[in-house]
């Protein structure tokens, strides 16, 4: 048995009603599941079995975070800023290994400790009907795999960012134009794969009666990666 305190902070600076900044600590225990721990071995589907672990210890995970938020009346705009750092120690990890006729056996145990870093910014100026954002959410994150018993080291780095104008039709209306650009990448040992999308937009939203709306996009997009390129348009 063990007696675990588990820590909780939170502290908020508030500079006005519209404008503060917070922080926050947290520490979480996630213990593993009896399918964790059964030693037999149970058929997951027709091509994967799994067996536990009755020597998994528990997960700790740490949590920090610091939320700003700040809105001007004078000048019209709205500033968001979250940003997240999450430490998991002995993270619950699968060791897959595959047989020569496709079958895998998945085998859980305690990983080294595993890094995720997420942000978000968002930035938003009115100007009477018309209305300018800016967005970036990105995630970093460090990880290991173990495949037939190769042990795999990963960073992953993903990032979605948006640009776009609005403008009111009416108090029910509104046409709005913009720019998707995602960004992924992923390191495995000494190997790299990268990955883009561009995505115009145009669409337009009515609500037409109090039980009926109307939305229409059109889509563009543009996916390049190491292997090739390749373009499609929706209509929604």
């Amino acid at each position: 048995q063990k007696l675990l305190l588990i820590p909780k902070i939170n502290i908020k600076h508030s500079f006005s009603n519209a404008h503060f900044i917070r922080y926050n600590y947290q520490m979480k225990v996630i213990f593993p599941t009896s399918e964790n721990l059964i030693p037999n071995v149970i058929l997951r589907n027709y091509r994967t079995l799994a067996d536990g672990n009755p020597n998994l210890s528990n997960a700790l995970y740490h949590d920090f975070s610091i939320n700003y938020f700040r809105h001007s009346t004078w000048n019209n705009y709205n500033l968001t800023v979250n940003l997240n750092y999450s430490r998991k120690i002995d993270e619950f990890r699968s060791n897959v290994v595959t047989d020569p006729s496709g079958i895998q056996q998945l085998t859980t145990f305690n990983n080294l400790p595993e890094d995720n870093f997420t942000s978000l910014i968002r930035w938003q100026l009115n100007r009477g009907k018309l209305s300018f954002t800016l967005q970036n959410k990105s995630l970093l994150a460090y990880f290991q795999n173990s495949i037939n018993e190769l042990e795999i080291d990963n960073q992953s780095f993903n990032s979605q960012n948006e640009i776009s104008l609005q403008y009111d039709l009416s108090y029910t209306g509104s046409i709005t134009t913009g720019m998707l650009v995602n960004f992924n990448i992923l390191s495995q040992n000494e190997q790299q794969f990268s990955a883009s999308k561009y995505s115009p937009y145009l669409e337009y939203k009515n609500q037409i009666k109090k039980k009926l709306k109307l939305g229409l996009q059109f889509n563009y997009n543009i996916f390049s990666s190491d292997a090739n390129t390749e373009n499609a348009s929706y209509f929604n």
